[in-house]
């Protein structure tokens, strides 16, 4: 993907770690996605949740 100096790309990430174990949750919003700033931290909250069960 080309982006010209007046475009602009937005990454959402969060690491997570609980213990010893890590995980990474990354979203890039679209014209036609995206999720609020607490919607992106209920699926982080989750990701945290499920890391807990491998």
């Amino acid at each position: 993907m080309t982006l010209s100096e007046s475009e602009s790309l937005t990454f959402r990430v969060a690491l997570i770690r609980v213990g010893s174990r890590v995980a990474q949750v990354t979203f890039t919003p679209t014209q036609r996605f995206d999720l609020s700033p607490h919607e992106f931290n209920v699926l982080v909250q989750r990701a945290a949740l499920r890391i807990t069960q491998l």
